[in-house]
């Protein structure tokens, strides 16, 4: 089944992003986990028809190292294709074959930005720097290439307007509590769907969040959150699950991550240029506390970046305030 669901993967080529990619994989897996699926033979394979020692050796460290299921399936869905594509044993792959099928990926699938290319560049180079450091290979063919450049979008919070309007958009109490705690947290979807009962103190406020690779984490509802919580919670059906967000419709399931997305997504016929999204929200939290003079290591931490530089990204001042800045410290 893992094989029909790799290939069937393959075949949407780049009419998905990678994060919703990821996601059709996992709902793949879990509708077809109930049947035997096969692939009929007509020929004989001249791919290998064993996956390397290096490879099956990587995805244990790496699931021993704690990397969540969908990262690992990630890593799956680009390294496998690449070592099928350029069938070879990994001692022998060579810098040239590498660049020859990242140009030919980019060829073929035509949608297929720098971005998404760079983010698979990102992943060969993880799996080779691995082998590299387990001696299973002598060089590392992944240093001799560049990363591949592409075009950063600016951080572009919503205005407090449109915010409002798409608040006051959510009319059913549980679409509610997840936009409140989604905004008052901060934490990204796959937090969200893991939220448990038992993970929320009403009384403190805290939520404890858990997420990329079950890294744990507090953060607390501010006073809309809280109440909707509270009202989504008094209205919540029985269930057997002890996810905090269920489906409205029996047998009341936890919500998933793309039923969270289409959720919110219906909400942003308000925002005329872009579509609302989960991570929009922790982007415009985000810019909040920015506004309001929070130091960026404070920031860092509560937003569980790994990299400062990835929460700097929301500390772009305006020339304004640049030259207000300069003139206090360099005049």
């Amino acid at each position: 089944m893992q094989n029909f669901a790799l290939e069937f993967i393959n075949r949407l080529g780049n009419s998905l992003s990678t994060e919703d990619l990821a996601i059709v994989l996992k709902e793949l897996e879990i509708f077809c986990s109930n049947y035997d699926i096969n692939k009929k033979e007509t020929s004989v394979s001249t791919h290998i028809e064993t996956l390397p020692e290096e490879y099956q050796m990587f995805m244990i460290a790496k699931k021993v190292a704690g990397r969540s299921e969908s990262t690992l399936r990630l890593y799956n869905y680009h390294i496998v294709p690449f070592l099928y594509s350029i069938a070879k044993p990994v001692k022998n792959i060579t810098d040239r074959d590498i660049i020859v099928y990242l140009y030919s990926l980019q060829k073929n699938h035509t949608n297929m930005g720098n971005r998404t290319l760079e983010h698979v560049r990102l992943i060969l180079s993880s799996f080779f720097s691995w082998c590299h450091n387990n001696a299973y290979i002598s060089t590392n063919p992944m240093n001799a290439i560049q990363p591949i450049k592409f075009e950063k979008k600016d951080i572009n919070p919503i205005g407090e307007e449109d915010f409002e309007r798409i608040r006051q958009s959510f009319t059913n109490i549980r679409d509610k509590a997840v936009f409140e705690v989604l905004y008052s947290t901060g934490c990204r979807i796959g937090e969200l769907v893991n939220i448990k009962l038992q993970d929320i103190d009403l009384n403190s406020r805290e939520v404890h969040l858990f997420g990329k690779g079950q890294k744990h984490r507090i953060s607390f509802l501010n006073t809309r959150a809280l109440i909707a919580v509270k009202d989504y919670i008094e209205h919540r059906p029985e269930s057997e699950y002890k996810e905090l967000f269920l489906n409205i419709r029996r047998p009341y399931s936890p919500v998933t991550i793309r039923g969270m997305q289409s959720m919110l997504y219906k909400h942003g016929y308000i925002l005329e240029d872009r579509n609302l999204h989960p991570h929009l929200l922790r982007t415009q939290l985000s810019c909040n506390w920015v506004s309001k003079n929070l130091p960026v290591e404070e920031l860092q931490q509560i937003l569980r970046h790994e990299k400062l530089s990835t929460t700097q990204l929301y500390f772009k001042v305006s020339k304004e305030k640049s030259k207000i800045d300069h003139q206090r410290f360099i005049a």
